[in-house]
């Protein structure tokens, strides 16, 4: 087991953030010294990241994107069967 402090996540993170994906051997290409598997439990214990379609996403989708993904459902709907789909009891 490897204890890792918040240094090192707070760097991990930083260094992801406002990235769409990557992968663990980018990661390991930053940070030379750290083991790949010590930056795959801080990507995934740590940092609350998975694996989805070989990408890393968040595992919670924030408020924002919560409301964006139901906004483009209710589009598709009424554009698909019209208004009154919603109306329909």
């Amino acid at each position: 087991m490897t204890i890792v402090t918040d240094e090192p996540i707070q760097k991990v993170d930083q260094c992801m953030h406002g990235k769409y994906c990557f992968m663990i051997s980018e990661l390991s290409e930053e940070f030379p010294r750290t083991l790949r598997i010590t930056l795959y439990q801080i990507v995934t214990d740590r940092l609350g990241y998975h694996k989805f379609c070989a990408r890393w996403v968040p595992k919670q989708l924030s408020d924002f994107h919560k409301t964006q993904k139901m906004g483009s459902a209710l589009t598709s709907t009424t554009e698909k069967r019209g208004m009154d789909f919603l109306t329909e009891s």
